[in-house]
């Protein structure tokens, strides 16, 4: 969200406070690398890896209809009343297509976990991970992709290109009970501005070389993986905040109705520091209104569809 936002408004804030144009220039360079959203969709991938596979990797049994089932209604029901709000309040097509991309990944991924189950029996998670790789690298190698962004290559391969990012996800899960290892409390926040420094150069490299998204965030999603495995065994070992967690639950409808949310206050004409604050109101209201009317039912629908899909396929095989 925040690089549709075109970032902080430090230059205008600086320039309101009267600083120097060489600290104002220096300001808005930095704030122009500061918030990399194709590195955040990487740590996505790696994250819905993760969450997909841990339950079953706990212990939960798999039911294919009923995973299928819960999966695209989730996601599918928000997706397309998103889609249609959009279209209904703009009078125009492509105003999520910032998003849809991933999105669209998403629910292919869900399509092959099945599938990806019974390989696994034969080559592990890890092994899964590294047959993966070479489509990815085959696409990366010989596909043109001028843009240089990872939507480049099309919905027809950029699945292919991020599937080892999720499948990453998928094996963090597996390998949970030995990779939980306890850091200093010091050295989280010193990975996390690792983590950070590194995207901005990959936004930098993007923008002021030869070096695209397409190039770095091959080197950037295994140190989102690793972040991940040591932002989990902090977890564990001290906990979460509880606030954070509560808005974490409305991430979904966030990062899908933003880009909606932004183009209704993107003609205005007003200061850039007025425009920022409601940009952030706009995507803070709609995401409420959303996850509150759209995605929470969406959910709970899923559920019980869910359910209802576990007690007729008892109910058949025992009639069998």
């Amino acid at each position: 969200m925040m690089s549709h936002l075109g970032g902080l408004p430090v230059a205008g804030l600086l320039t309101a406070v009267g600083a120097r144009s060489c600290l104002v220039r220096l300001a808005a360079s930095a704030n122009g690398i500061a918030f990399d959203g194709v590195a955040a969709v990487v740590v996505f991938f790696v994250i819905s890896g993760f969450c997909i596979h841990l339950p079953y990797a706990s212990g939960k049994a798999f039911d294919t209809r009923e995973f299928w089932i819960r999966r695209m209604i989730r996601v599918g029901l928000p997706l397309i009343a998103a889609t249609l709000l959009a279209h209904a309040l703009t009078g125009r097509d492509g105003v999520l297509d910032p998003v849809l991309w991933s999105l669209y990944c998403e629910l292919i991924y869900y399509s092959l976990y099945p599938a990806f189950r019974a390989l696994v029996r034969i080559v592990s998670w890890s092994g899964l991970l590294i047959f993966s790789i070479a489509p990815m690298i085959a696409v990366f190698a010989f596909v043109q992709n001028p843009s240089g962004f990872l939507w480049g290559y099309g919905l027809s391969l950029t699945w292919v290109y991020g599937l080892p990012v999720w499948i990453s996800g998928a094996v963090l899960a597996s390998r949970l009970d030995s990779i939980l290892t306890i850091l200093a409390r010091w050295q989280i926040p010193a990975i996390r501005t690792f983590v950070w420094l590194a995207s901005s150069i990959a936004t930098a490299l993007h923008f002021h070389s030869p070096v695209r998204y397409a190039a770095s965030m091959i080197v950037f999603a295994p140190i989102a993986y690793l972040w991940l495995q040591w932002e989990i065994a902090d977890a564990v070992a001290h906990g979460t905040v509880r606030v954070f967690e509560r808005l974490g639950q409305g991430g979904y409808s966030l990062y899908l109705i933003h880009p909606l949310a932004l183009s209704l206050v993107a003609g205005l004409q007003t200061d850039r520091i007025v425009k920022f604050g409601i940009g952030l109101a706009s995507c803070a209201c709609l995401t409420f209104v959303f996850f509150w009317t759209v995605e929470r039912p969406s959910h709970q629908l899923a559920r019980w569809l869910a359910r209802k899909s576990i007690r007729v396929g008892v109910e058949l095989r025992a009639v069998r």
